[in-house]
């Protein structure tokens, strides 16, 4: 099993337990133990100068590595070997600068199809209230404006005056 952590992650330590190795006397054999990183660019091994079981390990570029403890006789015999493989990924983003998008070598040509059209919010309660009551007033003045003749419009051509005396309105109304 692979484990992943990112390039910020805080130094972290390392014990090895070694393992009891004895003759056919049941005499315990000494063992040195080593650690070692694949990649110390990626994980960097520091030995505990006062414990050769302890280490820490400093973490660095993003890639891949693979910590080995090598456990050998004093004669370097080697009895056994633990180890453990880290893929180390970009750290959180902490800070974003830039980016652009650019085509080359392509032209607008349109499209047949209109655009979609993007809906607004729907109003608050309260906008919707103001809404209908501005509507109603409107509404009001503008039947009191055709019945006196004043200030009524028309639609016209593009380009024409849409405006209209009352004169005009009463020649439209008949």
């Amino acid at each position: 099993m692979t484990l992943i952590i990112k390039n910020d992650h805080p130094p972290f330590g390392i014990v090895v337990t070694p393992p009891v190795v004895t003759d056919s006397e049941q005499e315990v054999i000494p063992i040195d133990t080593s650690i070692e990183s694949t990649n110390g660019n990626t994980l960097q091994v520091i030995r505990d100068e006062d414990d050769p079981n302890k280490a820490s390990v400093v973490v660095g570029s993003s890639g891949d590595a693979a910590l080995f403890v090598h456990f050998a006789t004093k004669e370097g015999q080697q009895i056994k070997v633990l180890s453990q493989t880290f893929h180390v990924t970009h750290g959180d983003p902490k800070q974003i600068e830039g980016g652009t998008l650019s085509f080359i070598g392509l032209e607008d040509a349109g499209s047949d199809e209109p655009p979609t059209p993007v809906e607004p919010p729907p109003p608050s309660t309260e906008s919707a209230a103001a809404a209908v009551e501005t509507a109603t007033s409107e509404t009001a003045s503008t039947e009191e404006a055709a019945t006196s003749g004043e200030g009524t419009t028309e639609a016209a051509a593009p380009g024409a005056s849409t405006e209209s005396t009352g004169e005009q309105a009463a020649e439209n109304a008949a």
